[in-house]
């Protein structure tokens, strides 16, 4: 029994893309024209990691319906999943020319004009996309971090504001943790800027302070701590303000600067993983630190 185009669309819905195949295999044996069904197999070989098989399929969707919009921004994803970066703004571009409102299309062609760099003409269509879908959280996040390359300090305020709207409106969307980790980028890159000889030792100092308070603790609570303040940290620690003080439940009868506790958080990753990405850029404040508490 042949199934329906809807049944395996259902199942593609709710995560079952081996089965949800199958089904738009046979379906597309018994309608070869069909272009909806073609694009929903095409998606479906795409979801499973198949992009190369996906491109295929799209760009036969392409011949059958050339003005197929969203088959051409699909093959413009797969085509940048594939590192076919030339290809892939090639693909949006048309999109952009079909329908010049596609949102999606602008946010995909601008966050691939960003990824050398901070660009103008990025910002430019992420801009553009933002005006038709304020609400749309990659923009957002895209348009964030693409700020957040300019060596303009307005540029990084926006870039902050924007992770910090994103964490406050929904901080467990598909988007959050990269909106966490910008936060934690910036905090660090102000750090960064204030070093003196490519060192900040006041983060060493705190580093060290860090060192010799986990020496006799045991590793399951230095998790919990380290926990705790990344969980602190989701909403961004303002380090430059050493007046605006965190508490950490852990940590009782104590309160601290953003400053302090991005440094004791990354010693505390580092008790666990020694090539840990922090994203806070502190490597070496945190070598030097060590090295200047040989009995740690």
């Amino acid at each position: 029994m042949i199934p329906t185009h809807e049944q395996a669309v259902t199942l593609a819905r709710q995560g079952q893309l081996d089965r949800a195949l199958e089904m738009l295999q046979q379906l597309h044996v018994v309608n070869p024209q069909d272009a909806a069904i073609l694009y929903d197999y095409a998606i479906c070989m795409s979801e499973l990691g198949r992009k190369a098989d996906a491109i295929l399929l799209l760009n036969h969707l392409l011949e059958l319906a050339p003005n197929h919009v969203n088959g051409v921004v699909a093959l413009g994803v797969a085509f940048a999943a594939e590192g076919q970066v030339p290809a892939a703004k090639q693909a949006f571009g048309k999109a952009l020319e079909i329908e010049p409102g596609n949102v999606y299309a602008m946010r995909s062609l601008g966050a691939l004009a960003a990824r050398a760099g901070y660009d103008v003409e990025a910002e430019r269509l992420l801009r553009e996309a933002l005006n038709l879908a304020p609400d749309d959280f990659y923009v957002r996040i895209n348009l964030a971090k693409l700020l957040e390359l300019s060596d303009d300090p307005d540029a990084t305020v926006e870039s902050d504001r924007i992770y910090k709207d994103i964490l406050a409106e929904d901080p467990a969307h598909a988007v959050a943790e990269e909106a966490r980790k910008g936060l934690t980028r910036i905090a660090a890159s102000t750090v960064r800027s204030k070093a003196v000889g490519n060192l900040r030792m006041d983060v060493v100092f705190y580093m060290i302070d860090a060192i010799k308070r986990f020496k006799d603790v045991n590793a399951s609570l230095v998790g919990q701590i380290t926990m705790e303040i990344a969980m602190l940290g989701r909403s961004g620690l303002d380090t430059n303000n050493p007046d605006k003080r965190y508490q950490v439940n852990l940590l009782p009868g104590e309160d601290f600067s953003g400053l302090e506790l991005l440094s004791i958080m990354h010693v505390g990753v580092r008790q666990f993983d020694k090539t840990a990405d922090t994203a806070a850029g502190l490597d070496r404040e945190y070598e030097t630190a060590v090295a200047m508490t040989p009995e740690h």
